[in-house]
């Protein structure tokens, strides 16, 4: 947090005092004279930390100087700066909830304050970026356990798994690894064809393929890709425009799906009512041929076929990334330090 007052007039006195305070502080007091107030005194330049006594920390200021104060949330210290340049640390360990406080004891005082909607004299944005590369460059110092074998391994299924085949198959043979994935390469060929089948919209074709190399799926209409890619089939009937195909398909292969419970209700309502419109894309659910819709049941398929084979929905590192991201949250949330300037992006 920062922010800035310029002293447009130091007033008879000069008694003029700048900082955080919390909402209980008696403002009558100039800020850092009360319990649970810090501030700058520009008239001796003293810092005052929740007393009547001060301490020798900085400069005197006088008409015309711009003083800031800067709370640093990862640090939780405290430093205040005079016409751009920083003073140096005055507090440390401030914790709680702050709020900036100005005060003046002094006769024709005045004072401006800006709270960033002008540019600040000092660049906190700059101070801002030189506090995260710290703080990235503490944190690329931590050695994390492993060997080169477990991040090759991980980097390889994750290629596999989201069918970079080509990339995996020159990656491991780089790291020596082309041997021994080579039924895990077939397999993931496998997977990438039968997607992108769906991707292009020719679901007959990859339900054929899936009854070919992954028969046990197609066994239990009540496995849910098996009712997405009979749904998705049917939105590519739609495209035909031959509302008896569509009706003769719906009546086939989905009127099993009516009492299977909600949540096939609703796929099923979704979809159905596209027989009732003969022109789909000038329909309210012309939506339905977007081509994310594909793409998400291909997504959904592929990782449905990782399951079959005993493996995770997600790859290791997609997994690992995602913990860390919830690992991120849960620091903003609950802390203010590395967390609330850590970024994976």
């Amino acid at each position: 947090f920062y922010c800035e007052v310029k002293i447009v007039c130091e007033g008879d006195s000069n008694f003029i005092g700048f900082g955080l305070s919390q909402k209980n502080v008696d403002l009558n007091r100039l800020p850092g004279w009360e319990s649970h107030s810090l501030g700058y005194h520009i008239d001796d330049g003293f810092k005052f930390p929740g007393s009547g006594t001060g301490r020798t920390y900085g400069p005197q200021c006088s008409t015309g100087d711009v003083i800031g104060v800067c709370w640093n949330l990862e640090q939780n210290n405290m430093f205040f700066t005079k016409n751009g340049k920083s003073i140096g640390v005055a507090f440390s360990n401030v914790r709680g909830s702050y709020y900036p406080s100005v005060g003046l004891q002094s006769r024709r005082g005045v004072v401006l304050g800006n709270f960033g909607d002008s540019p600040f004299v000092f660049d906190v944005e700059g101070y801002a970026y030189g506090q995260k590369q710290e703080t990235l460059s503490s944190v690329m110092q931590v050695r994390v356990p492993g060997s080169f074998d477990t991040f090759s391994e991980i980097i390889i299924t994750y290629l596999l798994h989201n069918g970079y085949i080509e990339t995996a198959k020159a990656y491991a043979a780089d790291v020596g690894k082309l041997e021994q994935i080579r039924d895990d390469l077939e397999f993931a060929s496998k997977c990438k064809e039968i997607c992108d089948l769906v991707r292009r919209g020719e679901i007959d074709e990859a339900m054929q393929a899936l009854h070919v190399d992954f028969p046990s799926m197609l066994k239990d209409p009540k496995v849910k890709i098996v009712f997405d890619l009979k749904c998705q089939q049917l939105v590519e009937l739609s495209r035909t425009k031959d509302i008896e195909e569509q009706l003769a398909f719906a009546q086939e292969h989905l009127h099993e799906y009516q009492d299977m419970g909600e949540e096939y209700s609703k796929g099923l309502t979704d979809v159905i009512v596209l027989v009732a419109y003969p022109d789909l894309e000038q329909s309210p659910h012309s939506h339905l041929l977007q081509e994310s819709r594909r793409e998400k049941v291909a997504a959904d398929l592929n990782q449905a076929l990782q399951v079959s084979r005993g493996k995770l929905g997600h790859s290791a590192l997609e997994r690992l990334v995602s913990h860390c991201e919830e690992s991120l949250r849960h620091l903003r949330r609950y802390t203010t330090g590395y967390g609330s300037i850590l970024s994976l992006t």
